[in-house]
């Protein structure tokens, strides 16, 4: 029987793995990020249906008003469009979230996704338990290829499987025709990130930035997120990702 997670456990526990912890050289595996810190103003906001006045109100107040324009200058920083999250994960149960995948053209609807978001509540009350606000991540938007995004479980520096995420359509003939050599891609990119992160234990989560052809290099590669590897962390094909089928294989989607 799983028992109960112990909040401030599982912050430690966590911690490690948020966007704001990454070393730098990990982070020059992934994507250009700009981050925003939110005052407790700001949260509050966030929390109490401010947003539903409308953005010309919101810009005409004292907590949110300076929020949107460091959003806006962050933004044009990445060259317009960007990715919404924040430094602990993406607010993906927000239904603007859905409609655009997380892309943000202003800073309204970055907000607007956070607000509506579940997750982003959640996790506010979860950091405040170590005195923390959320930091908003906005993140340079990449067109990534449908289905080439990949989980890969990591034990004591041990790969334990990889697992395409599971979305409709995921196994496209390019990715059956050459899956040995995205495997043998993800695992080399996953040993640098590896050595960059210092961490043994962790979810690694990559993408590809483009169809898998024959002649993909590292380059072609990236750090999207980390996860802790634990039981709350999605495991995907690779369910349970410390069971008897932890043999470092690559599993396609089952959607």
């Amino acid at each position: 029987m799983n028992r109960p997670l112990d909040d401030r456990a599982f912050l430690h526990h966590c911690r490690p793995t948020f966007l704001t912890e990454w070393p730098e050289a990990l982070g020059r595996l992934s994507f250009r990020t700009e981050f925003v810190h939110l005052n407790d103003d700001a949260v509050r906001r966030l929390q109490d249906g401010a947003l539903s006045r409308g953005p010309v109100r919101a810009r005409a107040d004292d907590a949110l008003a300076p929020l949107m324009h460091k959003l806006d200058a962050a933004r044009a920083r990445l060259g317009g469009a960007a990715f919404v999250r924040t430094h602990t994960r993406s607010p993906k149960d927000s239904p603007l979230f859905q409609r655009h995948r997380g892309r943000v053209d202003t800073a309204w609807t970055a907000l607007v996704m956070l607000a509506e978001s579940a997750r982003f509540h959640e996790d506010a009350r979860w950091l405040a338990l170590d005195r923390a606000l959320p930091v908003i991540a906005l993140r340079e938007w990449v067109d990534i290829p449908h289905g080439m995004e990949f989980r890969c479980f990591v034990r004591g520096g041990r790969l334990l499987g990889i697992a395409q995420r599971p979305v409709p359509d995921a196994v496209t003939p390019a990715l059956r025709a050459h899956a040995g050599a995205v495997r043998r891609l993800l695992v080399a990119f996953l040993g640098e990130c590896l050595q960059r992160s210092g961490l043994p234990s962790a979810v690694f989560d990559l993408c590809l930035l483009r169809e898998p052809v024959a002649t993909m290099s590292l380059a072609d590669v990236r750090l999207v997120e980390l996860n802790p590897l634990h039981r709350a962390t999605d495991a995907y094909a690779c369910e349970p990702p410390a069971g008897p089928r932890s043999d470092g294989a690559f599993r396609a989607s089952r959607v």
